[in-house]
């Protein structure tokens, strides 16, 4: 797992330090890391973060079985819990209030997405 905390990210700046926080995030709460991850900004105050190849072993296994639904679950949950510190995380790095953290996963594909809207720069 440490490999993957410290996988080259190629952004700089305040989106390359995002990403390398959410895949950091992810590999310790959820037990591995995305294979590839990066941040797009979205508009002036929302961030993208794509990652492709998130799931464990088990949620794989899971997810073959017919099981995908209960993986979804589990993954929010774990969001849930952890959505304040993510917060805290990114308006450390960004110096801008977090509005909303939104969380996706698409168990066919394997691909997973965070998506954070900021408070517009004139309200931070």
């Amino acid at each position: 797992m440490d490999d993957l905390l410290d996988a080259p990210v190629q952004e700089h700046g305040p989106l390359g330090a995002v990403t390398r926080e959410i895949v950091k995030m992810h590999s310790r709460h959820f037990g591995r890391g995305p294979r590839s991850a990066r941040s797009e900004w979205v508009g002036p105050d929302g961030i993208l973060c794509l990652m492709r190849e998130t799931f464990t072993a088990a949620e794989s296994t899971l997810i073959k079985g017919g099981h995908g639904g209960q993986v979804r679950e589990v993954r929010q949950s774990l969001q849930d819990v952890m959505k304040s510190r993510f917060r805290e995380v990114l308006e450390e790095i960004l110096g801008r209030r977090v509005i909303a953290i939104l969380s996706q996963i698409d168990v066919d594909e394997d691909v997973a997405v965070e998506f954070v809207l900021l408070a517009p720069r004139s309200l931070s």
